[in-house]
């Protein structure tokens, strides 16, 4: 095959080629008008009209122009199939010099074909309107895709592992002023406003802008106390304002003999979290906070959860344990991993001695490493997965009040969010909490990581970014869509 501009020349080979039935446009109208035909001979800076041949016979041609309404230049085609078509834009992208870093293509909305071929190749840009009709603009990128990868606990060797079996990105150069096509951000660098405020201008960035109103303690159970379909799952739980504490209301529920946990609205690693039997000793413990470096770093002292213990909880290897699930949200779309990291408390379970933090505290610094759902836990099979369809279920209730908004200097965005859960003796899974900007230190000397990083890659980055190179992960971990999910 080969490429050419179209001169007066080839102007009756044109017509002819036109007039096949097999041609597809970029527009789907089945009328290809005079008018039409002329501007492809038509002598004009402003468009680029090339013909590709093949044993001497056209069988695409395409026309790049300029688009008054977005004021960008744009490609319009006609080719015999998708599979010529494919070939003739490889051709024009190795074979024309034309000073731009991506060709954007455009399409009718109607052209359902051509649209579900687009989507495995090209970056969809946006949908617009021209003359009150839809039109779908993709980018053929004439470059690589590039990524910036801001990680604690993903090392250089993980990440060029992950892209390079792709096919089509490159890390972008940190010393440029530019933005990459791709941000990601873990660990402290997810708080980092110096990289924020440095790429202003990002296409797919992994974090979302919208999620306090379930990451932040008292949001969470204020957003979904009033729906029925999730109660079973709901611990019961209050919000405490520390300058206007309902004193007599606070008694009444340690007079029920129930045992609270004591946690800041906007804590984090279990920083201030303390578990207490009677309302004496929760006074003391409020009372000594002005005292205390954590409480004094604190945006919002005032905000705290008082949450219902559960005193009959699941125990792993004679420990109670809570699971961290990898819920990804993406628009409309939502996925959870397969995998669910097991953080169990420092010392055997006993239904006393409540302030021991090594017996009721679960968190990573002193958990038993390398625990895992579901193959750590000693249950069978069935139920096993009766707790899987539960998690499943939970987080179907969840998207129904899910918000979605990017940061304004990233076009697309997704983020993993950690729901913490627990599970009880009578296989209750009840939800603790959900957090974000999540760190993976616990996994380092593992292969978590780099799997679960290589996972939302290929369930997000390559549907934006499609890969020269399709991939398929081996690994025995990978994300669940959540709403096509069959409990049965």
């Amino acid at each position: 095959m080969n490429i050419s501009s179209i001169n007066k020349g080839d102007e009756s080979n044109v017509r002819e080629f036109i007039k096949k039935a097999s041609v597809t446009y970029s527009n789907t109208s089945k009328n290809w008008n005079n008018k039409n035909t002329e501007m492809l001979f038509k002598i004009d800076k402003s468009s680029l009209n090339f013909k590709v041949t093949h044993n001497g016979e056209i069988v695409s041609i395409l026309s790049y122009f300029k688009l008054n309404i977005l004021g960008d230049n744009f490609l319009n085609f006609m080719s015999t199939d998708k599979e010529i078509l494919a070939s003739s834009l490889s051709l024009l992208r190795e074979n024309i010099g034309i000073r731009k870093d991506k060709i954007f293509l455009l399409i009718s909305e109607e052209n359902q074909k051509l649209t579900k071929f687009f989507q495995n190749y090209y970056y969809f840009d946006q949908e617009i309107k021209i003359q009150n009709k839809k039109y779908l603009v993709y980018a053929m990128f004439l470059r690589d895709y590039t990524y910036a990868v801001y990680s604690e606990n993903l090392t250089q060797k993980d990440i060029r592992k992950v892209f390079s079996k792709r096919g089509n990105w490159k890390p972008f150069d940190k010393s440029n002023k530019g933005n990459p096509d791709y941000l990601y951000l873990d660990g402290k660098y997810a708080y980092s406003s110096e990289i924020y405020d440095k790429y202003k201008e990002v296409l797919l960035k992994n974090q979302i802008a919208e999620s306090k109103y379930i990451t932040k303690k008292n949001k969470l159970y204020e957003s979904i106390k009033d729906m029925n379909s999730v109660k079973n799952y709901i611990l019961e739980n209050y919000s405490l304002d520390l300058n206007n504490l309902n004193i007599n209301f606070i008694k009444k529920l340690f007079n029920k003999g129930n045992v609270w946990i004591f946690k800041p609205a906007g804590g984090w690693s279990g920083v201030g979290i303390e578990t207490f039997e009677s309302y004496q000793k929760l006074k003391i413990y409020i009372d000594s906070l002005k005292n205390r470096n954590f409480y004094k770093k604190m945006k919002d002292r005032n905000s705290w959860v008082l949450q219902e213990y559960i005193s009959n909880p699941m125990l792993i290897m004679g420990r109670k344990f809570h699971m961290r699930s990898y819920y990804l949200v993406h628009h409309e779309k939502s996925y959870v991993y397969n995998h669910s990291q097991i953080y169990t408390a420092k010392s055997p379970y006993k239904n006393s001695d409540f302030q021991n933090k090594d017996i009721h505290d679960t968190h990573m610094k002193n958990s038993i490493k390398d625990l895992y759902f579901p193959e750590s836990l000693k249950i069978s099979k069935k139920d096993k997965s009766i707790i899987q369809g539960k998690i499943i279920d939970l987080l179907q209730k969840l998207n129904l009040i899910r918000k979605y908004k990017c940061f304004q200097e990233s076009k697309d965005c997704y983020e993993i969010l950690g729901v913490d859960l627990m599970v009880t003796k009578d296989m209750e899974l009840k939800i603790l909490e959900i957090n974000d900007k999540l760190g993976f230190k616990i996994f380092k000397d593992t292969n978590f990581n780099q799997e679960l990083f290589e996972n939302e890659v290929e369930k997000v980055v390559d549907k934006i970014f499609p890969p020269k190179n399709k991939t398929v992960s081996s690994s025995s971990k990978f994300f669940i869509p959540i709403t096509s999910y069959d409990r049965n």
